[in-house]
């Protein structure tokens, strides 16, 4: 009985299925230039600018990025795309969704993750202009599963411990 949970964890794992209790992450390269233009046009999707990197986590298939400046951003369910397109409401760039990239556009906010380029671009869109208020490319975008571990009933009595806060409200 041992050996066919080994053989069945090992094919899992071979095949690429996360762990039940795991979320999906990308580690990625922040685009300085585009993190700069962002920063100019006082973005919302602004690193600090000596930031190299960036956390994708998604949870539910939706993006949410917790590193930037004016704080964490939580995006929308993604489509798979079926065929490549221009997304015609960015006036100021020529952005392309291609086929199998995952994507979100409702004329006001642009998502796109691209796995075979292995990129994440997020674009900030003035209805009226059609110009990009704020925008951030992410690079060479790794793909990592992080367990999340359970602490049961102990919980909140370990979370009160161990953080700073709440420690000093007790």
């Amino acid at each position: 009985m041992r050996k066919i949970g080994f053989l069945f964890a090992t094919v899992m794992v071979l095949v690429g299925c996360q762990a039940p209790n795991s979320t999906l992450v990308y580690t990625c390269d922040i685009d300085q230039s585009i993190n700069q233009i962002s920063h100019e046009r006082n973005g919302s999707f602004t690193f600090p600018t000596a930031a190299p990197i960036a956390k994708v986590f998604f949870f539910n298939d939706v993006i949410n990025i917790r590193d930037f400046e004016v704080g964490e951003y939580a995006g929308f369910p993604l489509n798979e795309s079926k065929e490549q397109h221009r997304v015609e409401s960015i006036k100021d760039f020529n952005v392309v969704i291609n086929k199998g990239d995952y994507y979100h556009d409702d004329g006001h906010i642009v998502e796109i993750v691209s796995p075979k380029q292995k990129t994440i671009s997020l674009f900030l869109i003035d209805r009226l202009t059609g110009k990009t208020n704020s925008l951030q490319f992410l690079t060479d975008c790794k793909k990592e599963y992080v367990v999340l571990k359970s602490r049961g009933h102990d919980h909140e009595h370990n979370f009160k411990k161990e953080h700073p806060i709440l420690k000093n409200s007790e």
